[in-house]
């Protein structure tokens, strides 16, 4: 994802940003261990291209919005107002969402550099997964 911040014409200057939202502090603290293995994962931490927070994925991240695109990695049971609402128009949101269309996305609101990265799922059956 922090890839998708980069300007393709000069990818040495980070020019959006990437905000990985969870609930279970465990996990963000895994996303930001993982991320500051490599140099380009640190330089994107220590630049702010890339941040995660603690938070209830559900609401998104209001501090940046609006963003570009909006990727939602659980699915969902109906799209949140929220989210819609933090998503620049035009924007693109990648949610699985809808039984009736197996999970998949139904909304394409566009494309930029910025982006809000959600993982939300019940905490419980991610303990009784092991994931």
């Amino acid at each position: 994802m922090a890839n998708l911040a980069l300007d393709p014409s000069y990818p040495e200057a980070p020019k959006g940003c990437v905000i990985g939202v969870d609930h279970i502090p465990e996990l963000v603290d895994l996303a930001y261990n993982n991320m500051r293995k490599s140099e380009q994962g640190r330089n994107f931490l220590d630049t702010g291209v890339v941040k995660f927070v603690t938070a209830d994925g559900r609401l998104g991240w209001k501090e940046n919005a609006p963003y570009d695109a909006i990727h939602v990695g659980a699915a969902a049971e109906t799209l949140h107002p929220v989210l819609v609402e933090q998503l620049r128009a035009p924007g693109r949101m990648f949610i699985p969402v809808d039984a009736e269309n197996d999970g998949g996305i139904i909304k394409n609101i566009g494309f930029g550099y910025h982006a809000l990265w959600i993982y939300c799922r019940m905490k419980k059956a991610q303990q009784l997964n092991g994931s």
